[in-house]
């Protein structure tokens, strides 16, 4: 609006019921600071049938009052279903609700630039001792580049020594 009545104004340009957003405390029985008790920024009409998105805050455990979590959710369908939460640590989760990295993302993932490690040494790698692919039927070459190409760079196998090339029937070829 050109004249706001207030530091924050929500203006209705719709005919009916519209409520645009509506910040909530479900302070319920119990202790005010277990984990169902939230606050919740709500975007749509006032009511969880109509909310397109919403922030939750709350706690990571119940009785602690330092903790809190923020968690993001948008609707799809019939109901809300959260997307990405931030931890009291600051670690990130998208697509879970317990991340173990400052970055934490479950599902597939895509990055249309440089992925880079600032400091110290940098780690791709799987968990639960998982294969690890690089590239797919829409990759192009993938090139090595140790330092750089400066002289001396290389590619090294693993501490053991005992790293292969292949498999008995999956060889590199002009190795």
């Amino acid at each position: 609006t050109t004249n706001p009545g207030a530091k924050l104004e929500i203006n209705k340009l719709v005919t009916g019921n519209f409520d645009a957003l509506a910040l909530v405390n479900t302070n319920g029985a119990g202790d005010n600071y277990a984990p169902t008790n939230t606050v919740s920024l709500s975007f749509g009409r006032n009511d969880i049938a109509h909310t397109t998105a919403q922030i939750i805050s709350s706690n990571d455990v119940a009785g602690s009052l330092g903790a809190g979590y923020l968690a993001f959710s948008t609707r799809t369908g019939d109901a809300l279903s959260e997307r990405m939460r931030i931890l009291s640590g600051g670690n990130v989760g998208i697509g879970t609700t317990a991340p173990t990295s400052l970055l934490d993302v479950a599902g597939n993932a895509s990055l249309s630039g440089t992925l880079a490690f600032r400091t110290g040494t940098g780690t791709i790698q799987t968990t639960n001792v998982s294969s690890l692919i690089l590239g797919g039927t829409t990759t192009g070459t993938i090139t090595l580049n140790p330092s750089n190409a400066a002289a001396g760079g290389f590619v090294a196998p693993n501490t053991t020594n005992v790293t292969d090339l292949g498999t008995a029937s999956l060889l590199w070829r002009n190795v």
